[in-house]
């Protein structure tokens, strides 16, 4: 643990006005003990959560043009910084679907 170089945190991104309710994982995250917590801030960095997949999308590729950010919405679709999609409740689905296929 005491080997783990973190970054810091971009403070901007605790201000987003627009989508509404969106904060960063790492600070509503609980995690004890209280000395985990640069692995917690390594594993996290400045991934963002959202209410919906929409505005997980919105702020992980549209809020800076510039810069991209891992964002997650609550019913767990992530958008990962790279361009991929995952999780969520359609993926849900679509395991179910081939399931149900068979």
């Amino acid at each position: 643990i005491d080997y783990i170089q973190t970054k810091s945190l971009k403070e901007r991104l605790r201000n987003i006005k627009e989508p509404k309710n969106v904060k960063l994982l790492y600070d509503v995250l609980n995690y004890s003990p209280p000395d985990i917590k640069r692995v917690v801030l390594f594993a996290t960095n400045n991934a963002l959560v959202c209410d919906t997949p929409e505005d997980a999308m919105k702020v992980a590729y549209e809020i800076e043009p510039q810069n991209r950010y891992d964002a997650v919405a609550l019913d767990g679709t992530f958008y990962q910084k790279s361009g991929i999609m995952s999780g969520g409740s359609l993926d849900l689905a679509r395991k179910a679907k081939r399931w149900d296929d068979k």
